[in-house]
């Protein structure tokens, strides 16, 4: 296989893929209750960690607005 063919392929279809077919648990099943349980703190991470991004968004500012400072600042000017 040459390296464009790969790189096609990999564009096309990705890397991560199981390629195996499987049903997803079903909202109110026991394979459902349980996946929710194990997964319960993974989700709270992820709900503070979107709320710390945006507290330091705000706090801080973005990396544009940051760029935007920097070049008012090279000519001297204000916003």
């Amino acid at each position: 296989m040459k390296e464009e063919d790969c790189v096609r392929d990999l564009a096309m279809v990705g890397s991560n893929i199981n390629p195996n077919e499987y049903e997803l648990p079903k909202r109110g099943t026991q394979a459902y209750a349980l996946i929710t349980w194990q997964t319960q703190f993974d989700t709270k991470l992820y709900e503070y960690g979107k709320e710390l991004f945006d507290l330091q968004t705000k706090t801080y500012g973005s990396k544009e607005r940051k760029k935007i400072l920097k070049k008012q600042k090279k000519k001297g000017g204000k916003l």
